[in-house]
């Protein structure tokens, strides 16, 4: 697939700008336990479970993209008495963000992998998205598969592949943590 993405093709979305990226959303409850944890005591299994489960929305993104669903919910939430009188429906995404920002958490943004074009970042959040299942996670959309390799691949290989990326994804934020946690308050 990267091989497939690295040719040139100005026709694609987003042309061969490499400044685009997939992002995880993560409940900061539930993923806080991991970088305290011991390798000799935990097992990878639990690591794992923890990081899959701590992903709430799997995006493509560009600049700073991930904070649009924060302010969203930041300004709605300004607006929540206007929004519960007019029955009006709020998307899982949301809820979800205004239920971590209830219960005194912050929602924490992760960009697992960088510096990648768009139809590139396009696949791998479809991928992931399929693998996880929009039943665990706040996307409403599937996401879309560019090139030729991963639309060919079966239902059993997509899911393998799923499942390295978010391995790999897994293993740069335990690399890299660093906790940074999104309130409201740090939204304009």
């Amino acid at each position: 697939m990267v091989n497939e993405f690295k040719q040139d093709n100005k026709d694609w979305e987003g042309g061969d700008s490499t400044n685009f990226y997939t992002y995880l959303l993560l409940d900061p409850k539930v993923i806080n336990e991991i970088p305290y944890w011991n390798d000799n005591t935990t097992s990878h299994n639990n690591k794992w479970n923890t990081f899959v489960r701590s992903i709430f929305y799997v995006g493509k993104g560009q600049g700073s993209r991930p904070y649009d669903h924060l302010q969203e919910a930041k300004d709605l939430l300004k607006t929540y008495d206007e929004v519960r009188k007019t029955n009006k429906k709020m998307g899982k995404k949301i809820q979800r963000i205004w239920q971590i920002w209830s219960e005194g958490s912050g929602v924490m943004i992760f960009k697992a992998f960088e510096s990648i074009k768009s139809v590139e970042a396009c696949t791998r959040e479809a991928v992931i998205i399929e693998t996880l299942g929009k039943q665990c996670l706040c996307n409403e959309k599937n996401g879309t598969n560019y090139g030729k390799k991963v639309p060919e691949l079966n239902k059993y290989e997509k899911s393998r592949f799923g499942k390295y990326l978010l391995l790999q994804a897994m293993r740069k934020f335990l690399n890299k943590y660093e906790e940074i946690q999104v309130f409201p308050r740090h939204l304009q």
